[in-house]
């Protein structure tokens, strides 16, 4: 926020906000209150963060969230400008909405994967994919690099992802966000050639499913299911040598 292409640094010098508050017994506080609030707000049935800033009674049974008595608005704001970039190359920071890359948040999902790798040893997963609901008002992705329009879907446009759930606890152990297909294209396995007899190339669903299989780190005797897009006779024999070799390398290695 001291840079002066930072969308809210006016806001910030003028209000004099800090987030790091150096005075306080605990200095991240109000990043952590920050933090707080959007997870409440999944509780609320109001639309926009000015609504969740509103006070007294609504338009329906339940007043206002009045979330102004924990942070004021403009705080809040400044937050949200910048949380997203937290694990993002410093390049990206000050880049137009239209222009950034989904390279801001793959260092996210990323940790994500891993640390959901340490905590959860998965034998069974069942891999589908599901959508982040998003639909742009002022342009045409909204700040997206791009998005998904999947009519079937409850939700049919936004940002899909392709994932793995660990059947027994109905975790979530392992996501892929789907890129433009220039960029899905570019990922790991897709177009290599496969242990078919007829030497053909691994297809972008046989890729996905092989992404999730070594993102999950599935161990020999495991089992992973999923519906028609990912299932093939190609996909059944790269997931199982591939879980094979990976097995055969760690051996040799230990």
């Amino acid at each position: 926020m001291s840079d002066t292409r930072a969308t809210y640094h006016d806001t910030v010098v003028r209000d004099k906000i800090k987030f790091f508050d150096s005075t306080a017994p605990d200095p991240d506080w109000l990043v952590k209150q920050c933090y707080l609030l959007i997870i409440a707000s999944a509780t609320e049935i109001v639309n926009g963060i000015d609504n969740l800033w509103k006070a007294g009674p609504s338009v329906g049974r339940h007043n206002y969230p009045d979330f102004g008595q924990f942070v004021p608005i403009n705080y809040f704001k400044a937050f949200a400008s910048a949380a997203p970039f937290c694990w993002s190359p410093e390049q990206y920071w000050y880049e137009e909405s239209r222009d950034v890359p989904w390279d801001v948040f793959l260092p996210c999902l990323k940790g994500y994967n891993e640390k959901r790798r340490r905590l959860i040893t998965t034998f069974l997963m069942l891999v589908d994919e599901s959508m982040s609901g998003w639909r742009p008002k002022t342009t045409k992705l909204g700040g997206l690099p791009n998005y998904t329009f999947e009519p079937r879907k409850p939700v049919p446009l936004g940002t899909m992802f392709r994932n793995g759930v660990e059947c027994i606890t109905g975790v979530l152990v392992v996501q892929d966000v789907v890129q433009n297909p220039e960029q899905q294209s570019l990922k790991t396995y897709h177009g290599d050639v496969s242990a078919l007899p007829d030497n053909s190339t691994i297809p972008a669903h046989t890729a996905e499913v092989l992404r999730l299989v070594g993102g999950a780190n599935i161990p020999e005797g495991g089992w992973v299911g999923g519906d028609s897009w990912f299932g093939s006779v190609t996909t059944a024999i790269e997931v199982i040598l591939f879980v094979f070799i990976r097995t055969l390398f760690e051996l040799i290695l230990y």
